[in-house]
């Protein structure tokens, strides 16, 4: 009797100390990627059943361009205030860490599965902001993979701002439909860059004011909309190509010339998307020997 009820015991405590594995959705942004648009998309991940045990890591700030985020430019970027506080800093105190430091000491692992980006309105003033728009977005995700030593690239869904159509009101901020074009055109760019991150449009979607998504009329509240538009993100994100690996850079599910010609016209030309190993920015042999592994080993 003693020996069934200490292999119980066993058995139970060996239950109670297995590990469970966490896949990190990161939604973050401006206004528009609010708790609901967050949650829009948490669930319709949670629903169709595609992570592990999906967890939600949810940050925004209303009306901050990227430079909040990361600030310079290729060779001389800077982590600025927004992704200190959220996402990483030195002092080891940054939200997400302590988030990920909650589940190791549950005694579990983690992944950064995906990240969801809705912000870009607040670089529609400026042209200089928008030319560097792209590296500091893969600068931003580089940094993120090298200091959490993730061994893959982040698959991501960044969202394609709009307006109201109202150009008076667009005009009374210093901002022109023009402007907004070329917005749209560097998010669109984004997307197609790689083949693990998509662009979503969020054209036609109704607004309340200049910029936000969402319906006076709408019985579940006026960010309804933004709800659903996080759910059909979460129907993009889950579409996404998987390459063969990190030297399959056109995500064809191939190794071959291409992926080469690729990554030597993005590293001579200084790309992040040929920023393949920490430290993030730097393009050395570090890069290179991660391509070639990656290239010969698939």
């Amino acid at each position: 009797m003693r020996t069934f009820l200490a292999l119980s015991v066993c058995a139970l405590c060996s239950i109670a100390n297995a590990q469970v594995h966490h896949d990190i959705v990161v939604v973050s942004g401006q206004s528009n990627a609010r708790t609901q648009y967050a949650n829009g998309i948490f669930d319709r991940l949670t629903a169709l059943g595609v992570l592990e045990n999906p967890v939600l890591f949810h940050r925004n700030h209303s009306g901050n361009r990227m430079a909040k985020w990361i600030n310079g430019s290729a060779g001389s970027y800077v982590l600025a205030t927004n992704f200190l506080t959220d996402f990483w800093n030195p002092d080891g105190d940054s939200d997400l860490q302590q988030f990920v430091a909650g589940i190791e000491a549950d005694g579990d692992t983690w992944d950064v599965a995906g990240f969801f980006w809705f912000q870009g309105e607040g670089d529609t003033g400026s042209a200089y902001q928008r030319s560097l728009y792209f590296g500091r977005f893969f600068y931003m995700l580089n940094r993120i993979e090298a200091e959490y030593g993730l061994d893959h690239d982040i698959p991501f869904i960044v969202t394609a701002i709009d307006y109201n159509g109202d150009d008076e009101a667009l005009a009374d901020i210093g901002r022109t439909p023009d402007d907004i074009e070329e917005m749209r055109a560097v998010h669109f760019e984004i997307g197609a860059g790689v083949p693990y991150g998509a662009t979503f449009d969020s054209r036609g979607w109704p607004r309340l004011d200049l910029w936000h998504v969402g319906s006076h009329d709408d019985p579940r509240g006026i960010y309804g909309p933004v709800m659903d538009l996080g759910s059909e993100e979460a129907d993009m994100f889950v579409s996404l190509p998987v390459p063969a690996s990190r030297a399959d850079l056109n995500g064809d599910g191939l190794h071959d010339l291409r992926d080469i010609d690729l990554f030597v016209e993005w590293f001579t030309a200084g790309d992040p998307r040929a920023d393949l190993a920490p430290p993030a920015d730097v393009y050395d042999l570090q890069d290179v020997q991660l391509f070639t592994d990656a290239f010969l080993g698939g």
